[in-house]
């Protein structure tokens, strides 16, 4: 199964259940699936099969059909990391050969002379609507590139590192497996969808659940996300979860999470 085929399963069995939600935004299956399809064509429309293309920004619902729509249009989605300095992007695109940056217009600007085609999310949002719709890329296996994601760089410059679409579904079979999704419930993403976490969104999919994304990790914002939306479970790192703890504690807020029943 390529990737977009996760969502396009998810809105055949559920168009009008909620995938993402962002505030006060909500895109169901269906929407989210066409969204997809029209950013594979905007993408189609300025790239060659093979191509990197990479985004850069804040977590946004633009982000989300990025993770489907390069891979379906046979291109390779390349995640920056947009607390890099632009020297550290700029080493990334060179690296990646990337031709074609998406992103917020803050941090596409200043990298607009590193790549042949850059596109803020503006930009973008024009070329959606304007280009023809296209099937899938034709030709493309499950062993072919799909994500291009960068080390942490710890021990050096940080590496590109290739995942596949059949090593991301083992990835989302093995995690159903050791930590099922249940029928009624809501994950939050508070990580950066430039991390490898973001799969997760792609767990949660493949069970037609929704995911609620925040835009950046603040505590405050994680309490009133899950009080809102019922979130029944996330995912954390430690030092967020401590955050998260010390909140919860300063404020009294532990009854705003009282939907909580998991925290991988």
């Amino acid at each position: 199964m390529p990737l977009h085929g996760v969502l396009e399963e998810a809105a055949v069995r559920s168009p009008d259940g909620p995938a993402v939600v962002q505030g006060r935004t909500t895109r169901t299956f269906a929407a989210l699936a066409d969204g997809v399809a029209r950013l594979s064509a905007a993408v189609t429309s300025v790239s060659a099969p093979g191509d990197r293309v990479a985004f850069v920004g804040d977590n946004c619902l633009p982000w989300v059909e990025a993770y489907y729509g390069v891979p379906r249009a046979g291109r390779v989605l390349t995640f920056l990391n947009q607390r890099l300095a632009p020297a550290e992007l700029r080493r990334a695109l060179a690296a990646s050969g990337t031709r074609v940056l998406l992103g917020e217009a803050g941090y596409v600007d200043p990298l607009r002379d590193a790549v042949p085609v850059a596109l803020d999310l503006a930009e973008l949002a024009d070329r959606t609507a304007t280009t023809p719709p296209v099937p899938p890329a034709a030709g493309t296996g499950p062993n072919d590139p799909a994500w291009l994601l960068f080390t942490s760089g710890t021990t050096g410059r940080p590496k590109g590192a290739v995942l596949t679409a059949r090593s991301l579904l083992a990835a989302v079979e093995a995690t159903l497996s050791g930590r099922p999704v249940a029928d009624d419930d809501v994950y939050l993403f508070p990580f950066p969808l430039c991390h490898v976490a973001g799969y997760n969104l792609l767990v949660h999919h493949r069970r037609g659940r929704p995911v609620v994304l925040l835009p950046r990790f603040e505590p405050a914002a994680f309490v009133a996300a899950v009080a809102e939306h019922r979130v029944t479970t996330a995912s954390l790192a430690a030092t967020m979860l401590s955050s998260l703890l010390d909140h919860v504690e300063g404020t009294g807020a532990a009854g705003a999470l009282g939907s909580l029943r998991t925290i991988a």
